[in-house]
């Protein structure tokens, strides 16, 4: 059976996402609105992306957290110590691979839309997949449950 918190953990992460892709076009939008430079929108959209998840995430984990149990700041931020580097990690050397690679093979077979769609999905995926085992061996091995 799947527990309550394993689908709150889930979910915070997915509206995580839906911030990151709310946050990229907005953030790129209004770079464009200063400059024509493709490397600065493109940053903008990068910080747009990195900020909307943030914001996103965080307000979902602060829900969830303060809704299940009475939390100190003190355990929010430790949880958020044991996740945030295992994420960056795991985007670095899961999620971004499997985007990179899986979009570029799929672009010889189907058009560049199709491609980066169901790369995206595998992404993250697959990301999904490697942070559960992480919080998984986390909970057996210190206790902490994410």
């Amino acid at each position: 059976m799947v527990s309550r918190r394993f689908i709150e953990f889930n979910k915070e992460f997915i509206i995580g996402e839906i911030g990151a892709t709310t946050g990229a076009p907005v953030f790129g939008y209004i770079t464009s609105l200063f400059t024509r430079a493709a490397n600065i929108i493109s940053g903008g959209a990068v910080v747009g992306s990195l900020l909307g998840g943030a914001v996103f995430y965080l307000s979902l984990r602060w829900y969830h957290t303060m809704r299940a149990r009475s939390v100190s700041r003190k355990d929010f931020v430790l949880d958020l110590i044991h996740i945030t580097p295992m994420a960056i990690v795991f985007s670095l050397i899961v999620s971004y691979p499997t985007l990179f690679f899986l979009s570029r093979y799929l672009q010889g077979y189907h058009s560049a839309v199709f491609s980066v769609v169901v790369s995206q999905f595998a992404a993250f995926s697959s990301f999904l997949i490697v942070i559960n085992i992480y919080r998984y061996f986390l909970s057996k091995i210190t206790g902490r449950i994410l």
